[in-house]
Order: structure tokens, then sequence, then C-alpha cells
């Protein structure tokens, strides 16, 4: 298996003697996921824009081996946890439980 990019790519047998390599496809069809996907974004509201754009920052963060960095939103959720677990403040096994149930169906 090769790579292009982050696009795996593989050869496929086509017939006892015919083999192509693939990854050129799918590197078209990301590309062109893609491609539609920016050309929906763009009637977004400005705010959700962001928001992705905040996501498609840390992803390429990550990619490059960088550091993340919380935004100040989750940093205020991370201090709201933080400051429930120092009061004791957690859910008991039968309300997890509960709130998987739920989600399970």
């Amino acid at each position: 298996m090769a790579s292009i990019g982050l696009v795996a790519c593989e050869t496929v047998a086509l017939a006892p003697l015919a083999r192509i390599n693939i990854g050129w496809y799918i590197q078209k069809m990301a590309s062109k996921a893609l491609k539609e996907a920016m050309q929906r974004v763009e009637t977004w509201p400005e705010e959700v824009q962001e928001e992705l754009a905040e996501i498609a920052l840390e992803i390429d963060a990550s990619l490059r081996g960088g550091t993340y960095h919380a935004t100040a939103k989750e940093l205020e959720g991370i201090d709201r946890g933080l400051r429930a677990a120092k009061e004791g403040r957690f859910a008991s096994d039968e309300e997890v439980e509960a709130v998987l149930a739920k989600h399970r169906r």
C-alpha cells in the first residue's frame, strides 16, 4: 500500500494480469467531496463557519504534531467539571445507566 498525502492507495486486481493503482481515484473523490462540502459551508451562518474553521485547524495541528489549545468556551467547561468533581458532584451508577439506556434505544 502506498500513500499520497493522507490518502491511502492500494492496487486492485481487475483481471489475472491487469492491475491498476486506484489512489488517484480515491484522492479525486475526496477532493470532490471536500469541494462540495465547502460549497455548502459558504451558505452557513458566520458563527458556524468559524466553528468549522476551528475544528479544521485542530485537525491540522494534530496531523502536524502540534499542541492543542482549548478555546475559552472549552476551558470554562473544563473548569465547571473540575469544580463539580472537587465538590463531589458525580452521577450515581444508576443515573449513568439510565442515560445510557435511554440513548441505546
